[in-house]
């Protein structure tokens, strides 16, 4: 039997492109790299995977060139044979920081991380207080409501 690991997430990121130049969609997919699913396998994902793919993402443009909004990630999926929530979690740390690195500033993260064969759901969110040296990931752990 197949052991599931289900994954929904957001970052929404801010940058104004007037001031700041460059390009935030393309410094995303830098960080971010390529989708490995199951009829395009790639060795070069960085993405956590299971064994049909791995997570996938969409990046979305909310705002315009002078807005602070400019838009967010999208991170889903469905992960066969993966059972390793804490290794999302540190890759969703790493990909926050390195989105940061980008000068690409970081407004919410949250995702939910549930594996079916644990009683444990996690939601991990970002905490800032607009202080570099205090900011970071929190993961809280909710039990799940059994209804046998």
């Amino acid at each position: 039997m197949s052991k599931w690991t289900h994954v929904a997430g957001i970052i929404r990121v801010d940058t104004i492109v007037a001031l700041t130049g460059g390009n935030p969609r393309h410094d995303l997919l830098d960080v971010l790299g390529p989708v490995s699913t199951f009829h395009v396998p790639r060795d070069d994902t960085t993405l956590p995977y299971g064994s049909e793919g791995s997570l996938e993402y969409d990046i979305i443009r909310t705002g315009t060139d002078n807005s602070m909004s400019w838009g967010y990630v999208a991170i889903y999926g469905d992960l066969r044979d993966y059972t390793d929530h804490l290794e999302i979690i540190d890759w969703l740390e790493k990909t926050v920081n390195d989105i940061y690195a980008k000068g690409i500033w970081i407004r919410n993260v949250s995702m939910c991380i549930d594996v079916e064969s644990n009683p444990t759901t996690y939601m991990v969110h970002w905490h800032t207080d607009m202080d570099e040296d205090n900011q970071g990931l929190i993961v809280t752990e909710y039990p799940k409501i059994r209804s046998d």
